[in-house]
C-alpha cells in the first residue's frame, strides 16, 4: 500500500506544480490566479504532497516483500497503470506547455510575471 501512495502523491504534486506553472505564466494569467494567497497556497499544498511520495515509496521499499504479498496481483497492476498514466500526463502537459498551446507566446527567457 505504500508504495501506490508514494506513485500517487509523486503523482499528484508533479501534475498539480504543472498545472499551476502552465496557468500563472500565461501572459494574461486569470484574475484569481494573480493573488498571492492563492500561489503561495499552491506552493503550500505542493510543498507538503512532494515530500510524502518519496518517504512512502522508501518505506514501501524497505518492507517490498510484505509490501508486494498484501498488494498482490491486482495492486501491482494498479501501480504500474498509475505509473505509467502520471508519466504520460506529464509528457503531455510539457508538450503543451513547450508547443504554446497552453501558453501562446510563452517564452522563458522574456517572462516578468512573478509567481
Amino acid at each position: 500500500m505504500n508504495l501506490l501512495l508514494g506513485v500517487g502523491f509523486l503523482a499528484a504534486a508533479i501534475i498539480m506544480f504543472m498545472w499551476a506553472f502552465a496557468t500563472t505564466r500565461r501572459p494574461d494569467p486569470p484574475r484569481w490566479v494573480r493573488h498571492e494567497s492563492v500561489t503561495g497556497g499552491l506552493a503550500l499544498v505542493f510543498t507538503m504532497l512532494l515530500p510524502l511520495g518519496p518517504g512512502f515509496l522508501i518505506a514501501g521499499i524497505a518492507d517490498l516483500d510484505s509490501q508486494l504479498k498484501e498488494l498482490g496481483f491486482s495492486g501491482i497492476a494498479l501501480l504500474i497503470a498509475m505509473t505509467w498514466g502520471a508519466l504520460c500526463t506529464m509528457r503531455s502537459l510539457r508538450r503543451r506547455i513547450v508547443g504554446g498551446e497552453l501558453l501562446p507566446g510563452f517564452d522563458p527567457a522574456k517572462n516578468t510575471n512573478s509567481a
